[in-house]
């Protein structure tokens, strides 16, 4: 987990109208239809009897086109990566930094965006 970097590094917040429960440090992203994110010791778990938490990114370096983007976190391999329901298989290479912003929860009202797999 981290802290906000001092005046959120002079980067406008990607979410306006959601100001982020938790901030998490990422230290690689995969690119794929359901993205890999590793952020290590995420702390977000997955319940069948609780909302789909909802993830947002800020301040990806390479990997410019997912700042701003959500997705709904599909599955948690480990402690370590999450998997989010969103299409990055076109995006530009991650190279590092970036945060995970835990956003909300419950699963997305729309079919046409973040599609679970």
């Amino acid at each position: 987990m981290s802290s906000f970097p001092a005046g959120n590094g002079g980067v406008t917040y990607p979410s306006p109208n959601e100001w982020p429960v938790t901030v998490i440090d990422i230290t690689a992203i995969q690119k794929g239809l359901n993205t890999l994110v590793t952020a290590p010791n995420h702390g977000i778990t997955l319940s069948s009897t609780s909302s789909t938490p909802k993830v947002d990114f800020t301040q990806v370096k390479g990997m410019t086109q997912i700042n701003g983007q959500f997705g709904f976190v599909t599955s948690v391999p480990n402690s370590n990566q999450i998997q989010v329901a969103l299409n990055s298989s076109q995006f530009y290479d991650y190279t590092s930094g970036g945060f995970l912003n835990i956003t909300g929860g419950s699963p997305p009202d729309d079919p046409l965006t973040n599609l679970f797999p």
